[in-house]
């Protein structure tokens, strides 16, 4: 829900891996994730379509990693380093 990509989707269990992790309910088949959407209705959900349009639009706000960078020192922002979760 966070990345909007085109193609196929991969099939993968990664996210219910990081649900398990981040529930604390791990072999209790209780695993509870939810995603949340503001402004937006069901049904509006239940309709949407591709719009390579918007797609294009949206991608015309990533800035490059020098760029953003810059921004965060510009800021007085500090980065932190952090272990990626093991891909399966």
């Amino acid at each position: 829900m966070l990345s909007v990509r085109r193609g196929e989707a991969a099939k993968s269990n990664a996210a219910k891996d990081v649900a398990v992790l981040s529930t604390g309910r791990a072999g209790t088949g209780q695993v509870v994730s939810t995603t949340g959407v503001r402004g937006l209705s069901e049904a509006e959900l239940k309709s949407a379509r591709f719009d390579e349009k918007e797609l294009v639009k949206a991608e015309s706000f990533a800035v490059s990693k020098n760029d953003a960078r810059d921004f965060a020192q510009k800021g007085g922002l500090l980065a932190r380093g952090f272990n990626y979760l093991p891909a399966n």
